[in-house]
């Protein structure tokens, strides 16, 4: 199975996007691979 996912973190006081907190990416950055194609 495979998925391609873009994460986006918005301001809920200004509707505006804003960068991931570090507690986010600690959680969901050792989740992530590599997107080259198999060989």
């Amino acid at each position: 199975m495979r998925a391609r996912t873009r994460y986006a973190c918005i301001a809920l006081s200004s509707g505006r996007p804003r960068r991931l907190p570090d507690k986010y990416l600690a959680g969901y950055c050792p989740a992530l691979v590599d997107e080259s194609p198999l060989a």
